[in-house]
């Protein structure tokens, strides 16, 4: 059963060294595992019968002579309290890990009151100190609460004479190496939903592989759809929803069929995640492309504004590029139009937000989504430039003080938090898509709802 060196930490019960004619949990361990090291953990109780005979020194060394043996005796005189417990377990263990660096520690888990059982088991399942749990079953497959403690009068040699586990050694292993199925389940659930209040999809993934086959096999779908979404694969992310397992699921969270939607909705909501996990600067980075490419299409694919007209395009990016010369042969008004906005003339440029909006005011396009870009121009372009060539980090009291300056400047009512900015987008998103798009609640927020069912 043990393969690498070893050493135990364990507490004492009412039942070590010996009970029942048979070894208590502590000197089973010992005689099967085989420790180089046992540390012992003595309440003020336990302690006195120690002082009285050094019993569980002696049936230590009886079963394994050459084990060194730590006792370390507290003055806990209520051993079911369970913080004092933890503490004092957790720095023996800290300093047991310390010593014994490249041996494998187990902890007895089946001596002392519940709550000594539960925190080291609690401690086994965590992982901190890897260390190993280890039970002793019952020599009858029973509770021995019935039996007689042998706690005041000890008489170690007729304890050993009548000790089956020392006087028969065909006697079987009642060790079991326990697999903590409820308490892994409680605590991987717990780290997982501290990971999704952050949406951080990809580490409770993590967390869940090589147990999943303790959830709901829907969970790890969920998470992995989460994940995907949050990196924008919108294809992978709806196909492994797109399913009778999750049928009861895919409605609540994936309700855009329009490509062109979906692609500025997932964005928008990576936008407002950003926001959300306090990534301000990543927030306001994202605002150059969502702004230009929502401004692009309401202009080329809902107003249907033909910009071959005025640009060459590049078929291989997209790209496009105002040129002079194609304007003027279009439309010399809106050449005079660009001209008095570019001084001292307009040249040849690459297609920018900027030169959308004046086009827009000069088509006479909707009055409400013009007024909306413009806004949205001045955010952009101010914040962006700082965050890309300044190291100083965006805070909310940045961005309040860069509008109140701006205002004043240009006469607009400009939002003064990322807040105000992510309603600005998502107001922007509805007058383009109309019902198309539902902006207003925040689709992380219902996953994670999902996520929560899943885990109970």
């Amino acid at each position: 059963m043990i393969n690498k060196k070893s050493v135990l930490f364990s507490p004492i019960g009412t039942s070590d060294p010996i009970r029942s004619q048979c070894d208590g949990p502590m000197l089973h361990i010992v005689r099967h595992i085989k420790p180089e090291a046992v540390w012992l953990f003595l309440t003020k109780e336990m302690a006195e019968y120690h002082k009285k005979d050094d019993r569980y020194r002696k049936s230590i060394q009886r079963v394994l002579p050459d084990c060194k043996i730590k006792i370390i005796e507290t003055n806990i005189d209520d051993p079911s309290d369970f913080d004092a417990c933890y503490r004092q377990f957790r720095d023996i263990i800290r300093k047991m890990r310390e010593t014994y660096k490249d041996h494998e520690i187990y902890v007895n888990v089946s001596s002392g009151t519940t709550q000594m059982k539960n925190v080291l088991s609690y401690e086994a399942v965590a992982g901190t100190f890897g260390i190993t749990a280890i039970q002793v079953k019952s020599p009858k497959n029973a509770a021995n609460d019935n039996e007689e403690h042998l706690t005041s009068d000890f008489d170690i040699d007729l304890a050993f004479e009548t000790n089956q586990d020392h006087n028969i050694p065909s006697l079987k292993s009642r060790l079991v190496i326990p697999d903590f199925k409820a308490i892994t389940l409680y605590n991987l659930s717990f780290k997982i939903e501290s990971m999704i209040k952050s949406y951080n999809y990809s580490g409770a993934l993590e967390l869940l592989k090589n147990n999943e086959s303790l959830f709901d096999e829907r969970l790890g779908i969920i998470l992995k759809h989460g994940d995907l979404r949050t990196k924008l694969q919108y294809d992978k992310c709806f196909a492994i929803i797109n399913n009778d397992k999750t049928k009861g699921y895919k409605d609540r969270i994936w309700f855009i069929h329009d490509r062109n939607a979906i692609k500025f909705y997932e964005f928008f909501m990576t936008m407002k995640l950003k926001q959300k996990r306090g990534e301000l600067s990543e927030m306001i980075l994202k605002l150059t492309p969502f702004s230009f490419e929502l401004a692009l299409y309401y202009l080329r694919d809902i107003i249907k504004f033909d910009l071959e007209k005025i640009c060459r395009v590049s078929k291989n990016s997209n790209q496009y590029k105002l040129q002079r010369s194609l304007i003027s042969e279009y439309d010399s008004g809106l050449l005079n139009h660009l001209d008095a906005q570019y001084k001292p003339a307009f040249i040849d440029c690459d297609l920018s937000l900027d030169n959308i909006v004046h086009i827009l005011i000069y088509i006479n396009s909707d009055q409400d989504i013009y007024n909306k870009f413009v806004v949205l121009r001045e955010v952009e372009s101010l914040i962006r430039n700082k965050v890309a060539h300044q190291m100083i980090p965006v805070s909310e009291e940045i961005i309040k003080g860069l509008m109140k300056s701006r205002e004043k400047d240009k006469c607009l009512v400009l939002p003064k938090s990322t807040s105000n900015i992510i309603y600005l987008c998502g107001s922007l998103l509805k007058l383009i898509f109309k019902n198309r798009i539902q902006v207003d609640n925040f689709v992380y927020d219902e996953i994670n709802k999902i996520i929560k069912e899943l885990l109970v």
